[in-house]
């Protein structure tokens, strides 16, 4: 009887525990693992604190019963139950909750109202369960159209790549296009300046035959008056003899008439071919100029769109170059005008020897016409003969000095050709210079354009790693969080960004305007300064044409003084280029400090959102707590007003029943002695249904 005391005694308790444990599970079925094991724990604390409860209780119990145990002893300290001696708390000591809890489901397994208790917790277990499938499936979503934002950024940056990879391209077929350019008008110039050359030579020639034209009319006028005079003095003295003589001579004077006129004839076709020849190669320059305009103006257009960075060092560069170039066309062509000052006096003696030759022929040719006309003239012959042996003596003069002419010809030719020669050396020169000048740009170039890609690529592969770090913190933290705020950060954050990327931009285009108007007003400098050497130099060549013996005489103080602007010149574009350089490093670091406060603060929004979520996903989850706490207790409280209702009507019912039973049990016991029998039939099972509806009850 005390063992059953013992073990009936804590059901109550027992029940109690297993509702809370039945809750415990429903509500927390849904939790990560370590509030599972938390909670785990306290249940197992609870569990022996129980334990303790009812073994004190009954030892208290069976100490009573057997008077051992003292009244001062305290039912909390379970030190003084174990000092006791007696066997009986022995015996009650190692009575575990097990066999009590086996008892007491033994006891109650006939209780129904275990089963609505758990069908309701069960439904919202699955319900439970459901929304936790649905978070992780829109966590995976979530993941995907991350993982898909990150390749969509990958390849945005391989667009970016190519893109740079083709300005660069273009660069430098923008660069190759301006030498070409540079190339084509010093042609131009060179071109125009031959041109020029050429129409000078036409005029001067031009103007010496209209001198020679007027000075034969002169001569020719003489000539007839100085004929008329000697007719008039020898119209008395002539012979046959003489005569004959003079017809011969005439006939010889004729012939060699009319081959000097055929080389005149010849003469002058040449110069109608050479002045066609001119006037084609005249239409073929304008055609290649208009050719080379409309080149240059697309070139033009080209280089205006496509002009970047580092423009301004290359024009520079370039400027420096074609000034150079320049100076030394210049020096070219004050040596050739003072080849052609020597050459043109030669021509100019040449020149000379010819009109007297020609003055001489053509007074012989109007001697003889003369002559012929006075054939009775016999005294007129002697003085004819004498003037024929000097008239012989002048032709052999004459055809001596037309091969000295002609030797001094073969002699200037022989000048213009090595004239050439060292001409075509010095271009030759000159063309080495400017490719040994343009490789050694281009070299440098292209080493300025490696520093600048693997820089590039350096801080690209930086912020890639940095991106792929922080990547994979957000996803760590965010797989904890709620999605759907996430999402809002995530928008959140990269709209900001896209506004940095787009202040950064406009700056960029600021500094890139700047940078260019910078270049403008650098070329603006530059053609001041190239206009005001031409100046001087255009000055310099006036006053040397003036005065060649002073210029001979300052030729060395000009050699240095232009070695001196030339050594400046150099410095400061090598202070230009160092401060050039200075600024680009400058701006680098600017760069790389704005990119770096850029990625802090990055690093802090994200931190200061993840904080941000936590605290949300937190307040959630504890209101999602307190929610369904509520409804738990709502619906235990409902569940426990609807198993009153219905005991409630259950109890109307047999009531009813059992009152309209005893009815007709009293009418047919007054009817008939007989259905007594059936009476007590009755009579059990309305006992049974009473016991049922006890047994319901408690």
């Amino acid at each position: 009887m005390e063992t059953s005391d013992v073990i009936v005694e804590p059901k109550p308790k027992i029940k109690k525990f297993v509702r809370f444990a039945l809750i415990h599970n429903t509500y927390h079925g849904s939790d990560t693992e370590s509030e599972e094991d938390e909670e785990e724990e306290d249940e197992e604390e609870e569990e022996e604190e129980s334990e303790e409860e009812e073994e004190e209780a009954e030892d208290g119990d069976d100490g009573v019963k057997a008077g051992a145990v003292p009244n001062n002893v305290e039912e909390s300290k379970p030190v003084d139950i174990v000092q006791m001696p007696e066997p009986d708390v022995e015996t009650v000591q190692p009575i575990d909750v097990e066999p009590e809890l086996e008892t007491s489901n033994k006891e109650t397994d006939n209780i129904p109202t275990a089963a609505p208790v758990k069908d309701p917790f069960e439904n919202e277990k699955v319900n439970y369960e459901n929304r936790i499938r649905d978070l992780l499936s829109e966590k995976s979503s979530h993941e995907d159209r991350i993982h898909n934002l990150i390749s969509d950024l990958e390849l945005k940056q391989l667009e970016q790549n190519q893109l740079k990879g083709k300005i660069g391209e273009l660069e430098n077929h923008v660069l190759t296009k301006t030498w070409a350019m540079d190339r084509q008008e010093a042609e131009m110039t060179s071109a125009m300046k031959e041109s020029e050359h050429l129409r000078n030579k036409l005029r001067r020639l031009e103007d010496d035959l209209t001198e020679y034209r007027l000075k034969n009319s002169d001569l020719t006028e003489e000539l007839v008056r100085k004929v008329a005079e000697e007719n008039k003095r020898k119209e008395e003295t002539c012979d046959f003899f003489k005569i004959r003589e003079l017809e011969e001579k005439l006939y010889d004077a004729n012939e060699k008439i009319k081959y000097l006129e055929g080389e005149l004839n010849e003469i002058k076709h040449n110069q109608e071919i050479a002045k066609e020849a001119e006037n084609i190669k005249k239409a073929d320059t304008e055609v290649e100029m208009k050719i080379m305009r409309e080149a240059l103006d697309e070139a033009l257009k080209q280089k205006s769109i496509l002009q970047k960075r580092f423009e301004s060092e290359f024009n520079q560069l370039r400027n420096v170059n074609t000034a150079q170039e320049q100076q030394l066309l210049d020096d070219f062509e004050w040596k050739l005008r003072e080849v052609e000052q020597s050459c043109k006096k030669k021509i100019l003696d040449a020149d000379k020897c010819k009109r007297d030759l020609e003055a001489q022929v053509t007074k012989l040719t109007v001697e003889v016409e003369e002559l012929s006309k006075f054939k009775n003239a016999e005294a007129e012959l002697a003085q004819l003969r004498t003037v024929s042996h000097e008239h012989q003596r002048t032709i052999r003069t004459i055809t001596r000095q037309k091969e000295e002419l002609q030797v001094n010809e073969k002699i200037l030719n022989e000048e213009m050709s090595r004239i050439k020669a060292s001409l075509e050396k010095e271009k030759t020169h000159i063309a080495t210079l400017q490719a040994i000048h343009s490789r050694e740009i281009t070299e440098k170039n292209r080493k300025h354009q490696f520093k600048l890609d693997q820089q590039k690529i350096e801080l690209q592969e930086q912020f890639e790693e940095r991106l792929k770090k922080e990547t994979l913190r957000t996803k760590v933290d965010c797989e904890k969080h709620h999605l759907e705020d996430k999402r809002v950060a995530v928008e959140h954050t990269r709209a900001q960004g896209e506004s940095k990327l787009q202040e950064q931009k406009k700056k960029w285009e600021k500094q890139l305007q700047e940078s260019q108007h910078q270049v403008e007003v650098l070329r603006e400098r530059v053609k001041d300064s190239e206009r005001l050497h031409r100046q001087e130099v255009e000055s310099a060549v006036t006053h040397s044409d003036q005065s060649m013996l002073e210029m001979r005489r300052k030729f060395d103080k000009l050699d240095m003084s232009y070695q001196e602007k030339i050594e400046k010149a150099q410095e400061t574009h090598e202070q230009e280029i160092e401060h050039l350089n200075e600024e680009y490093e400058r701006r680098l670091a600017q760069c790389e400090a704005s990119w770096q406060q850029q990625l802090s603060t990055t690093r802090t929004t994200l931190e200061l959102v993840k904080e941000q979520m936590r605290r949300d996903t937190y307040d959630q989850i504890q209101h999602l707590r307190t929610q369904h706490q509520r409804e738990l207790e709502e619906q235990w409280s409902r569940l426990i007003q609807e198993r009153d209702e219905a005991l409630a009507e259950l109890e109307q019912r047999h009531r009813t029943t059992i009152e309209s039973l005893r009815t007709e049990i009293e009418i047919r016991s007054k009817k008939s002695n007989a259905e007594s029998e059936v009476s007590y039939g009755v009579k059990d099972a309305l006992q049974k249904v009473l016991t049922n509806v006890f047994n319901f009850k408690s």
